[in-house]
């Protein structure tokens, strides 16, 4: 299978299948093995394909054609003891009820050969900080919860350290790696909202899912994290797992040079052009309500820009108030 391409698919589906991918291709490369069998639990509409050469199986609820597709619930999984190489689950763990989610891990464990990679958000401070402004965002927009934010809330997002303490007393090796800093998650979500909602401006959520997935995401598996992605062996007496983990954080955690000003470059070019819409918009009279959050959103975007210069020592002469021109702020 072809891997497709991936610049403009959604900056969040990317960030969490690459990093998967990235983990199944040092495995490959352990295991001498590049046709290891796959199953993605919960994994509809069948995302994680476009990701490897692989081919996936897919078990989930909805109905599919798909021939590589199984419907089936994660909590029964129909599928033999065993069976696969290679069991993963991406961002479904989170939408199980509290007391079902151990059953879930133990039917992704039981069909799988050797190894589980599991990933979701898990409970923080700061994780339910951004999601609950963010819900409060979406409401506002569309008049509306959420549909899967909102669900978060209902179950309450996983907490990691009773994940941990069920495969320690079941001697699993893991090893836990993270996925997504919280802030940029909590940005760029933002961002695709309000693009979305403004007329004119829903080409530009395809520009900043390029912008992440082809500058940003080899920088962004840094604390605080979103999102947690767990590689769990089932044979405890190999050390196999360390040294994949070993390998896997040399290719993913990515330091930013501070004097690689292309991202604030491609973000300052987006940016202008947005406030050029935007300026035609205005000039149609919109006052909408997505146009009013758009104007606290810019403040908040301009200050994370300017403390990232300050963080980095470097100063992208562009970006620097860019912004506020947009409302004649000097």
């Amino acid at each position: 299978m072809k891997i497709q391409d991936l610049s403009r698919i959604g900056f969040d589906t990317f960030q969490r299948y690459k990093k998967i991918a990235d983990i199944l291709s040092v495995i490959h490369t352990y295991e001498k093995n590049e046709s290891l069998s796959i199953l993605d639990v919960g994994g509809y509409p069948c995302e994680f394909e476009k990701f490897t050469k692989n081919k996936i199986f897919i078990v989930d609820l909805p109905y599919c054609k798909k021939e590589n597709y199984i419907k089936g619930s994660g909590m029964d999984l129909p599928i033999k003891t065993n069976f696969f190489d290679i069991v993963i689950s991406s961002d479904t763990f989170e939408h199980i009820v509290v007391d079902k989610r151990i059953q879930f891990l133990k039917e992704l464990i039981r069909v799988s050969k050797k190894y589980i990679i599991l990933g979701a958000p898990f409970k923080s401070e700061i994780n339910e900080l951004v999601e609950d402004e963010l819900c409060n965002l979406h409401n506002k927009i569309y008049q509306k919860p959420h549909p899967w934010l909102n669900e978060h809330k209902v179950n309450s997002l996983p907490n990691l350290s009773i994940l941990m303490d069920f495969l320690d007393e079941n001697n699993y090796l893991y090893q836990i790696f993270p996925n997504g800093n919280s802030f940029i998650w909590y940005l760029f979500q933002w961002a695709y909202y309000l693009f979305q909602s403004l007329s004119g401006l829903a080409e530009y959520t395809y520009k900043i899912n390029s912008l992440y997935n082809n500058y940003l995401y080899h920088y962004d598996n840094i604390e605080p994290s979103y999102r947690k992605i767990i590689l769990i062996s089932k044979d405890n007496q190999s050390s196999d797992i360390i040294n994949i983990a070993n390998e896997i954080r040399v290719i993913t955690s990515v330091e930013l040079n501070p004097s690689d000003t292309q991202p604030f470059i491609i973000m300052t070019n987006i940016l202008s052009d947005v406030i050029n819409q935007i300026n035609l918009l205005r000039k149609t009279g919109d006052a909408s309500e997505s146009f009013q959050t758009l104007i606290q959103y810019i403040d908040r975007l301009e200050s994370v820009l300017e403390n990232n210069t300050k963080r980095l020592e470097s100063k992208p002469k562009k970006h620097v108030g860019l912004l506020k021109k947009l409302f004649g702020q000097k």
